[in-house]
């Protein structure tokens, strides 16, 4: 007999295809509309991509609860199955008279069908959502390494030294810094690592549309969002950006555990960071008249610095498509999906029971509007 929290099986993807095919489905049976925003370019293999986006409830409901998979692109797989499952279990058929549910399935489409962190314009959408009429934020340490590492041999003609290469800068400077040089963000370097972009990219903006569209009645929003690949294995870390008065609200409510990085002075050896252009700022500037809370929940999977050596040899691999085998770069691929949505049941049912903690506790933030 399969346990109350155990997922199911057909919930999971490990292709864009199946899993858009899974929340169409998942829709369908449950008689809910659901609303595509096209995506302008082509799947890999020539396939429609789309951000698909459904509303359970009373669509007009002042308490909106969003549900956000793939803004990492290769992380969205679970995300989407923990969507699908919600619909596919009738969970929206409890919801309380004046909550709705928002579910927005993969976000970043285009990264999540060519098993990339990044969209199609090589950015990274958690370092998107900023201000850019205004001076963008300079990563000195990641300029004085970019042509070395995306245009010299450092880490190899495939990418075979990455793993060596970041163990030498941790033994150095520590993980910490190796986490800001590769993971902080950058505008500078178009084809570099961790690239916030010189504009909004369409992910930015479909998913202000999206909330613009879906959340205007709202006066209370919570919104998750799905994320996958750092921290200890199968377990499922809360990170929210929110300050102050608003981090002490969050934390009253989810648990003193919850992280952020700003007022938490030893960010850990895994290496959460505060970080620049946060879709955060998308969610608050979208829902002006709404109170947003924002929590992440990141599920760990394999060890930090692996992951990172991982996606800096990936990287190094597609800028340099045109002269890499493609065996080569499938298999790189195929290691990034397992890295991000690890094969394994046991840490697949744990992601399930954790996102359904953290659904029933956003849930509970929607007390009765007088």
């Amino acid at each position: 007999m399969i346990a109350i929290d155990e997922p199911e099986r057909q919930w999971q993807s490990s292709s864009y295809g199946q899993a858009r095919d899974n929340f169409l489905r998942a829709c369908e049976k449950a008689d809910v509309a659901v609303s595509s925003y096209l995506n302008p370019l082509p799947g890999p293999g020539g396939e429609e991509l789309a951000t698909d986006v459904a509303v359970f409830g009373n669509p007009h409901a002042k308490n909106l609860l969003v549900m956000v998979s793939g803004v990492h692109g290769v992380e969205g797989f679970s995300g989407s199955a923990t969507q699908v499952g919600w619909i596919a279990q009738r969970r929206y058929e409890s919801l309380p008279r004046d909550v709705a549910v928002l579910m927005i399935h993969l976000i970043n489409p285009w990264g999540v069908a060519h098993l990339r962190r990044y969209n199609e314009d090589n950015v990274d959408l958690c370092r998107n959502c900023l201000d850019f009429s205004k001076p963008l934020p300079v990563n000195a340490s990641y300029a004085s390494i970019h042509e070395q590492i995306v245009l010299g041999d450092t880490l190899g003609k495939s990418g075979e030294r990455a793993g060596t290469y970041l163990r030498e800068i941790v033994e150095k400077h520590g993980l910490e810094y190796a986490v800001d040089l590769f993971m902080g963000g950058q505008y500078q370097f178009e084809t570099g690592f961790s690239f916030g972009g010189k504009q909004p990219v369409w992910s930015n903006t479909t998913l202000r549309n999206i909330l613009g569209d879906c959340g205007a009645d709202a006066v209370r929003a919570c919104v998750i969002e799905f994320h996958t690949g750092l921290g200890p294995w199968a377990y499922g870390q809360l990170i929210t950006l929110h300050c102050e008065e608003e981090l002490d609200k969050v934390r009253r409510h989810f648990g003193p555990w919850v992280f952020n990085p700003s007022a938490d002075k030893n960010p850990g050896e895994e290496g959460y960071r505060e970080v620049p252009g946060h879709t955060i700022e998308a969610y608050k500037q979208s829902m002006p008249q709404a109170e947003v809370t924002v929590v992440t929940l990141e599920f760990g999977t394999y060890p930090s610095d692996q992951t990172l050596a991982l996606l800096l040899q990936e990287h190094l691999l597609v800028q340099q498509a045109s002269s890499v085998p493609v065996e080569t770069l499938h298999a790189v691929k195929s290691r990034l999906l397992e890295y991000h949505h690890p094969a394994d049941w046991e840490w697949r049912c744990a992601f399930w029971s954790r996102s359904l903690q953290v659904i029933r506790q956003a849930l509970g933030l929607m007390e009765p509007m007088e």
